[in-house]
C-alpha cells in the first residue's frame, strides 16, 4: 500500500515537473521570439531615423553596394585604413549625401585631412553604377553604417514595431520563472535535499537529482556568463577584459558546482 502512494506520489510530481518545463519553455520561446522582432523594429526605424527619410530597403541595397565596391579600401563598417584610405564612419564630411553621391561618381584625388589625420590618395570613380546604386551607398554613408538587415526583413518588422508582445512575452518569461521555481521548491525540493540511503535510492530520484546537477552546471557555465556578456557596459569594454570576465565566471561558476557535488556527497544527500 505504502509502496502504491509513493508511486501515485511520484507521478504527480512527474506530471507538475512536466507542465513546469513547458511553460517555462513557452515563456523563453515567446521572449526570444519577441526580443527578435523588437530588436529588428528598433534597428531598422533608427536606421531610417539616422539616414534622414532613407527607407529600410535603400539602405539595405546602400549596405549591399559598400560591401560589393567600397569596403575593399574603406573596409568593412567604414572604418578605414590608417595612414592609406580615410574613415568614412565618424567622418563629418560624409554627412551629406549629396557630397557623398557626387565623390561616388567623380571619384576624389589630392591631400585631405580627417579627425587630424593627413591622407592623399586616388579614389576612383564608379561609372558603372545607375543613379539609385549611387543614391542608395550614399544613404548608407551619410547615416553612419547603421545595422540593417533585408528590405524583406525590414518591411516585415513594420507590424513588430507597434506591437506590445515584448512586454507582454517578457513579463511571461519571468513569471513562468517564478512559477517554475516556486513549484519545483515544493514538489522536489524534500527529495532533492533530504538523506537518503544510496542502496536504495528510486531511479526517478536518482534521475532527479542528476538532472538538477546538469542543469546547474549548464546555467552557471554557460547560460549566465553569455547574459553578462550581452551586458551593455560589458559589451563595450576591450575584448581581452571581456574574456577575463568569461573565464572569471565560467571558473567560479564550475568550482561552485563541483563544491556543491562535495559537500552533497559529503552529507549523504545524493
Amino acid at each position: 500500500m505504502a509502496r502504491s502512494t509513493e508511486l501515485r506520489t511520484h507521478r504527480r510530481r512527474v506530471w507538475v515537473l512536466g507542465v513546469v518545463a513547458l511553460v517555462i519553455g513557452t515563456g523563453w520561446s515567446l521572449a526570444g521570439t519577441a526580443g527578435a522582432q523588437d530588436d529588428t523594429s528598433t534597428t531598422t526605424t533608427a536606421a531610417a531615423d539616422g539616414a534622414g527619410g532613407a527607407d529600410e530597403a535603400q539602405l539595405a541595397q546602400g549596405a549591399a553596394v559598400f560591401s560589393s565596391n567600397c569596403a575593399s579600401c574603406h573596409q568593412a563598417g567604414g572604418v578605414g585604413l590608417s595612414g592609406q584610405f580615410p574613415p568614412l564612419k565618424g567622418n563629418p564630411n560624409v554627412t551629406d549625401p549629396a557630397y557623398v553621391a557626387k565623390t561616388v561618381q567623380s571619384g576624389k584625388t589630392g591631400a585631405l585631412e580627417v579627425n587630424g589625420q593627413s591622407y592623399n590618395g586616388v579614389m576612383p570613380a564608379f561609372p558603372t553604377l545607375s543613379d539609385e546604386d549611387v543614391a542608395a551607398v550614399a544613404a548608407y554613408v551619410s547615416a553612419g553604417f547603421p545595422s540593417v538587415g533585408s528590405a524583406e526583413a525590414a518591411a516585415g518588422s513594420t507590424d513588430a514595431a507597434s506591437s506590445s508582445l515584448p512586454g507582454i512575452a517578457n513579463l511571461s518569461w519571468v513569471l513562468a520563472m517564478l512559477v517554475g521555481i516556486g513549484v519545483a521548491a515544493l514538489v522536489v525540493g524534500p527529495r532533492l535535499i533530504g538523506p537518503v540511503d544510496r542502496a536504495t535510492v528510486p531511479w526517478p530520484v536518482a534521475w532527479l537529482k542528476a538532472g538538477v546537477i546538469v542543469v546547474g552546471i549548464v546555467i552557471g557555465t554557460v547560460i549566465v556568463p553569455s547574459w553578462v556578456l550581452q551586458l551593455d557596459a560589458v559589451a563595450e569594454l576591450d575584448r581581452k577584459v571581456q574574456d577575463l570576465i568569461a573565464v572569471v565566471l565560467w571558473g567560479g561558476a564550475l568550482g561552485a558546482c563541483i563544491w556543491a557535488l562535495w559537500y552533497a556527497g559529503r552529507k549523504y544527500r545524493i
